[in-house]
């Protein structure tokens, strides 16, 4: 069972009382897919479920997106955000096909049935518009880094107690059962020996880190590839028109 008051106290305590850096660099690889799928019209209502400490959509609003909303577990009075809803993912206070984009980075995996916020992502967003979810996969070596220390540290990551990791093609086949049309399976950060090395390298220069996402010619098999092993599987799905 997942202990959703620990997620709430670990993340409360990284966005909101260490000194993390909060804001979103150009090359962010989840703001690489953000951005293609953004509605044109900048008064469309945009959702980021799993806000954490709202960075996503500050970046939002800086590229002139009037409408965006967060929800996240925080009580009001912890995140500073403008547009903020105190909730679960899988029970979002909104109406019926009230929302235009969903997008949801790094959070899905944190619910005892991640289909279930899918659903309620299916039922606020209006027909033809896209849903689009980032999540550590079960066959990365980041994950099972995340494993063992679970099993052997466990005090170091309490808030994963309880989570269960899915492959890319298990949250594809969710999306789908809920209605979706899946267009996008992918993922970035393939590499788990370069990343950290490099981290600790700019660290102590002084310098923060931040990986380029690749940008090179879509391949559907490698990017089902960096789904499967990378750092993060992204998965975009439509929901169909009436």
């Amino acid at each position: 069972m997942i202990d959703r008051k620990q997620i709430e106290s670990t993340y409360k305590k990284i966005f909101f009382e260490e000194k993390n850096i909060s804001h979103v660099p150009n090359n962010d690889e989840p703001f690489y897919f953000i951005q293609r799928y953004l509605p044109k019209n900048h008064d469309s209502y945009i959702l980021d479920a799993g806000c954490g400490d709202g960075r996503y959509m500050h970046k939002l609003a800086t590229l002139g997106y009037k409408n965006v909303w967060g929800v996240d577990l925080f009580s009001p009075d912890s995140p500073k955000i403008n547009n903020y809803i105190c909730a679960s993912i899988d029970k979002i206070p909104l109406a019926d096909e009230s929302v235009d984009m969903i997008y949801s980075l790094s959070t899905i995996y944190y619910l005892d049935k991640p289909i279930d916020a899918i659903k309620e992502f299916f039922r606020v967003l209006k027909p033809g518009t896209c849903l689009l979810i980032t999540a550590h996969t079960k066959y990365s070596l980041f994950t099972l880094n995340r494993i063992l220390r679970r099993k052997f540290k466990p005090h170091l990551v309490k808030h994963l107690k309880g989570v269960r990791f899915y492959s890319s093609l298990e949250y594809k086949k969710m999306m789908e059962t809920a209605g979706f049309k899946v267009t996008e399976i992918d993922g970035y950060r393939v590499s788990y020996f370069s990343g950290p090395v490099l981290r600790k390298i700019f660290k102590l220069c002084g310098i923060q880190y931040v990986p380029k996402y690749s940008k090179q010619k879509r391949n559907k098999i490698i990017a089902l590839l960096r789904s499967i092993f990378g750092y993060h599987a992204v998965l975009v799905g439509f929901k169909p028109n009436n």
